[in-house]
C-alpha cells in the first residue's frame, strides 16, 4: 500500500516539477506567424510605369486588430528601387516605427516594431515613389511570443497526472470508470471545433473577448476585485465588469496577463464550458432521481441540445454558456428545499450566487422559477417550518454572497450608468414554431426525443415520486417552449408591461427551461429502457447524440455558421489569432448622454494656460506633470465613472464630468507638480466585499462541518 501511494505521488510531483521546468523556461512559446492578404490598387501585386500604373501607395489591409507587444513583419518585395512600408491603424495608437524601409532588387527582408496598446484596423501601406517597376510576392506577419503551448501543455499534463492519481487508488474503476469515460467522450467530441488552429466560433465572440481583456486591464491596475477596466472604448474605459459579472473569468484575465493570446483563451473557454455543461446536469440529476444512469443520460443530451452548441457556436454567448451549466444546480438546489432535504439549502445558495456571477438575464430568468416553486410548495411549507426556515436562510446567504455584485451595479446604475436599451422586440424576435420542433431547428430534436423517453417510461410504470417529478419536468418545459415562440402574444405583454418584458431581448431564452427539464426527465425516462448491461444506455444516448447534432458541428468547424457575420475581424479573430477590437461602437453599460464614437482620439486636452508634460495613460491610470499658475482644467481619454480619483502633488483635487462624459481634472490656481488619476473602490463596495467574503467562507465551514457530521455517523456502529 505505501509503495503505491508513493508511486502516485511521485508521479503527481514529476508533473508539478516538469510543469514548473516548461513554465519558467518558456520552452514551448511560439510565434504565430500570418500571411496577410493586402488589398492593392487594381487588385494586381504588380506595378510599373510603362503599364500607366502611378505612383503611390499601392496597398492596403489587413485592417485587423491586434494586441500589445513586439511585431515582426517579413515581405518579399521586387523593386528596382528603394520603397517604405508604412504602418497605421485607425484608433490613434503610436507605432514604432511606423516606417519601414525595403530596398531594391529581390529583397528578403524583415524588421521589428513595437505597439504599446491595442490598435483596430492594422493597415499595411507599400509605397511606390521611386524607379519604374515593383512587385510584392509576399508579406508576413510574426506576433509577438505567446505562451499558448506552454498553457496547454500544463494543462494537459496536469489532466493526465490525477487520471495516474485516481486510477491507482480505484477512483476510475468500475461504475465511476464508466462514467468519467463516457462524460469525457461527451465533452471533448463537443468541443471539437475549436480542437483546431484554424477554428472559429461566433458573432458576439467580439464583445466578450473585449470584456475579457478588459477585465484583464483592470486586474492589471490593482483592483481586485475588478470593476472598471481601461481597454474598451479605446481606452476610455468600460463598467463592464459590474454590470456583466465576470469573477469566473479571473484566471482567463490573468491568464491573458501571462502572455497567452485570445485566441487560446476564447477556444479553452468553449472546452471549460463544455466541461462544465456535463458535470452540472450529472450532479443536479444524481441529486435528484439517485440514479447514475439517468445522471450520466441527462448530461449527454443536455450537452448536444442544439440551443445550447448554438449559444456555444453560433453566438457565443459566453455569460449564457457558464450559466447553462451552473442552472441544473439551481434546479436541483429549490428541489432540496422544496421536495428534498431541506438541511441541503447551501447548494441553492451556491447555485444561485453562481449563477448571479455569471449572466444576469439568466439568474432573472431563474428567480422567476423558484418563485412559482415556492407557490406551488405553499401548502408543504405550511405543514413543515424546516423548510420555511431552509428557504429563508438560503435566501439570506444568496443575498449575502451576491452583495458584493449587487451594490455595486446599483450604485453605478444611481449613479447614472445604463445598460443598452433593448434593440429586440420580444415579439419581433419569437422563434418560429416550426424551428423548436425539426431536426434542424433552432432547438433541436434530440431534448424532444428524451421528453418523450420520459412519458414512455411513466406510462409503463406504477405511480412513483420520480414519475411524477419527470412528467411535471416535461410539462413546464412545454410549457416554457410556448413562451420561447412566436404562438405566445409577446405584443400584449409589452403593452402590458410597457415594454419592460423587452429586457430579456430574446424569447429564445426560456429554451432554457425546457432544455434542462426535457434533460433531467428524459436521463431518468432512457435510463429505465435497460438495466441489465450497464453502460450500454448512456452510450447509445452518446452516440445519437453525436449523430444528431455531427452535421452542426462539423459546419462551425469549417467556420461555416449558416449566415453572414460582419465585420472582418469579427471572422477572423479566433481562425486566424489576431487581437481585440478597442474601438467598441457599441453603447453598453456608459453614462447617459454618452456617445461612444467619439473616442478615435487618444489625447487630453488642456485648457488655457495649463501645460502637460511626462503624460502618460496606463488603462485606468494616469500619471503628468501640470503647470497651471492660473488655475485651469484637463480633460482626459477616460469617461467618469464613479469612484476616480484625481491627486495634485498627492492631494486629492476635484473632477468633473466633461464634454462626453470624459473626466475633467479641476486645476485649483498655482497648481504644479505631478498629477495622478487612477480608480479606487468605494468605501460601501469594499464592505460589501467582505460580507460576500464572510458568507463565503461560513458556508464553506458549515459544508465541512456537515461533511464530518455524516462521516462520523457511517463510521459508528
Amino acid at each position: 500500500m505505501r509503495k503505491r501511494w508513493k508511486l502516485e505521488y511521485a508521479a503527481l510531483a514529476l508533473c508539478i516539477l516538469v510543469c514548473a521546468a516548461v513554465w519558467m523556461t518558456g520552452v514551448l512559446d511560439r510565434e504565430t506567424v500570418w500571411d496577410l492578404s493586402l488589398d492593392y490598387e487594381g487588385g494586381d501585386n504588380s506595378f510599373a510605369l510603362e503599364d500607366g500604373d502611378a505612383y503611390g501607395v499601392i496597398s492596403g489591409g489587413t485592417y485587423c486588430d491586434l494586441a500589445p507587444g513586439k511585431y515582426r513583419l517579413r515581405w518579399e518585395i521586387e523593386s528596382d528601387a528603394d520603397g517604405r512600408i508604412l504602418l497605421g491603424d485607425s484608433v490613434d495608437v503610436p507605432i514604432q516605427p511606423a516606417e519601414i524601409t525595403f530596398h531594391s532588387g529581390m529583397a528578403d527582408e524583415e524588421a521589428a516594431f513595437e505597439i504599446r496598446d491595442s490598435i483596430h484596423s492594422f493597415n499595411v501601406g507599400i509605397e511606390f515613389s521611386a524607379g519604374t517597376r515593383l512587385k510584392v510576392k509576399r508579406v508576413r506577419l510574426y506576433s509577438p511570443v505567446w505562451r499558448d503551448n506552454t498553457y496547454t501543455f500544463c494543462a494537459i499534463a496536469v489532466l493526465l497526472a490525477a487520471m495516474f492519481f485516481f486510477d491507482r487508488r480505484g477512483k476510475l474503476l468500475g461504475e465511476r470508470g464508466r462514467r468519467t469515460v463516457i462524460l469525457g467522450f461527451a465533452m471533448l467530441i463537443a468541443s471539437a471545433p475549436v480542437l483546431r488552429a484554424n477554428s472559429s466560433v461566433g458573432y458576439d465572440m467580439q464583445f466578450h473577448a473585449a470584456r475579457i481583456v478588459n477585465l484583464a486591464d483592470a486586474l492589471r491596475m490593482g483592483q481586485f476585485p475588478a470593476r472598471i477596466g481601461g481597454f474598451s472604448y479605446n481606452g476610455y474605459g468600460a463598467a463592464t465588469s459590474v454590470f456583466y459579472p465576470d469573477l469566473l473569468l479571473y484566471p482567463w484575465a490573468l491568464a491573458l496577463l501571462d502572455g497567452v493570446s485570445v485566441t487560446w483563451v476564447i477556444k479553452s473557454l468553449v472546452i471549460a464550458t463544455n466541461l462544465l455543461t456535463v458535470c452540472g446536469m450529472y450532479l443536479a440529476v444524481r441529486r435528484i432521481f439517485k440514479d447514475e444512469e439517468a445522471s450520466v443520460c441527462a448530461a449527454v443530451v443536455y450537452e448536444y441540445a442544439l440551443y445550447r452548441l448554438r449559444d456555444t457556436y453560433t453566438v457565443y454567448m459566453l455569460g449564457e454558456m457558464i450559466a447553462i451549466g451552473f442552472f441544473p444546480l439551481l434546479i436541483a438546489g429549490i428541489w432540496e428545499i422544496l421536495w428534498g432535504d431541506e438541511r441541503q439549502w447551501p447548494l441553492f445558495a451556491v447555485s444561485a450566487a453562481l449563477l448571479w456571477n455569471s449572466h444576469v438575464l439568466t439568474c432573472l430568468l431563474a428567480t422567476g422559477l423558484v418563485l412559482l416553486c415556492v407557490l406551488i410548495r405553499i401548502p408543504e411549507l405550511i405543514r413543515n417550518k424546516g423548510r420555511i426556515s431552509a428557504l429563508v436562510w438560503a435566501g439570506i446567504m444568496t443575498l449575502a454572497l451576491c452583495l458584493s455584485r449587487v451594490t455595486p451595479l446599483l450604485d453605478l446604475w444611481q449613479s447614472g450608468v445604463r445598460t443598452q436599451p433593448p434593440h429586440h422586440s420580444m415579439e419581433g424576435s419569437a422563434i418560429q414554431v416550426w424551428s423548436v420542433f425539426l431536426p434542424g431547428g433552432y432547438f433541436g430534436l434530440l431534448p424532444w426525443l428524451a421528453a418523450a423517453a420520459a412519458l414512455v417510461r411513466r406510462a409503463n410504470e406504477e405511480k412513483s415520486d420520480a414519475g411524477t417529478l419527470a412528467g411535471l419536468m416535461v410539462a413546464g418545459g412545454a410549457a416554457a417552449m410556448w413562451l420561447a415562440t412566436n404562438l405566445f402574444p409577446w405584443g400584449y405583454a409589452a403593452a402590458l408591461t410597457k415594454g419592460a418584458v423587452d429586457v430579456l431581448q430574446f424569447p429564445r431564452r426560456f429554451c432554457l427551461f425546457p432544455m434542462a427539464f426535457f434533460a433531467m426527465a428524459g436521463g431518468w425516462g432512457i435510463a429505465g429502457f435497460d438495466r441489465s448491461r450497464k453502460g450500454i444506455v448512456p452510450c447509445a444516448v452518446l452516440a445519437v447524440a453525436v449523430l444528431a447534432s455531427a452535421s452542426y458541428l462539423g459546419d462551425i468547424g469549417a467556420g461555416n455558421y449558416g449566415y453572414p457575420l460582419g465585420g472582418s475581424s469579427s471572422r477572423f479573430i479566433i481562425r486566424d489569432g489576431y487581437g481585440v477590437n478597442p474601438y467598441m461602437v457599441f453603447k453598453e453599460y456608459q453614462l447617459e448622454g454618452t456617445d461612444v464614437n467619439e473616442t478615435r482620439s487618444r489625447q487630453p486636452e488642456t485648457g488655457d494656460g495649463v501645460t502637460l508634460a511626462d503624460y502618460e495613460k496606463k488603462g485606468t491610470r494616469i500619471r503628468g506633470q501640470v503647470d497651471a499658475e492660473a488655475g485651469g482644467e484637463i480633460t482626459f481619454p477616460l469617461f467618469g465613472f464613479k469612484g476616480y480619483e484625481a491627486r495634485l502633488n498627492g492631494e486629492k483635487i476635484a473632477w468633473r464630468l466633461g464634454e462626453n462624459n470624459r473626466l475633467t481634472v479641476i486645476l485649483p490656481a498655482g497648481a504644479k507638480g505631478q498629477l495622478t488619476v487612477d480608480w479606487k473602490t468605494p468605501a460601501l463596495w469594499r464592505v460589501c466585499d467582505l460580507i460576500s467574503l464572510t458568507a463565503a467562507l461560513g458556508l464553506a465551514a458549515y459544508w465541512i462541518k456537515r461533511r464530518q457530521a455524516e462521516a462520523k455517523r457511517r463510521i459508528a456502529p
